[in-house]
């Protein structure tokens, strides 16, 4: 009975240290506010000159859990400070890797605004609060790494390296109503 047990148990622990098994999803139907950096260069349209840029916006995510991996959607400010609008711009998917949820890699992000976007990949540590009842108190994404490959500022290319740190929000902290 005993080594019955064991085999039992050695059969289910990779099970229970999956996420995806377990059913921790801790990132399901939360919202993130992003603080998006950018730092590269564009090259000018008409002259082919590098110029040194910084990009810099704030934006939203949501997550949820579809089953087989988390969905994404942003939210950039598409118009300007004075007339805000704040547009569901970007969906896309990620699956996450540790048996915390610990890993993110290879996401690629867009991030239009009023005068062009920036996109990329990037890697997210993930680090995941519990209160004493193993209920998920707070989440926090932070980009270990990114690079802007894709983006465009004022008819411009960019292209450089890129950052993006989450902090957990709820949708009444929401400058919109999603």
């Amino acid at each position: 009975m005993i080594i019955m047990m064991r085999y039992l148990a050695c059969l289910a622990l990779p099970l229970l240290l999956n996420p995806t098994v377990a059913g921790i999803h801790a990132l399901d139907q939360t919202w993130y506010k992003l603080a998006v950096s950018a730092n590269g260069y564009t090259i000018d349209s008409t002259t082919d000159v590098l110029k040194k840029r910084a990009f810099k916006t704030t934006a939203y995510m949501n997550v949820e859990w579809t089953g087989t991996e988390y969905a994404f959607h942003i939210f950039t400010n598409t118009g300007t400070a004075t007339a805000p609008v704040w547009d569901a711009n970007y969906d896309d998917f990620f699956s996450t890797e540790g048996a915390n949820e610990s890993l993110a890699t290879d996401v690629y992000m867009d991030f239009p605004v009023a005068n062009g976007d920036v996109g990329g990949f990037l890697t997210f540590l993930i680090s995941v609060k519990k209160d004493a009842s193993g209920a998920v108190k707070s989440v926090s994404l932070t980009s270990l790494g990114g690079e802007a490959v894709d983006g465009n500022l004022d008819g411009d290319e960019f292209r450089g390296g890129l950052s993006v740190r989450a902090t957990y929000t709820t949708p009444a902290k929401l400058p919109f109503t999603p």
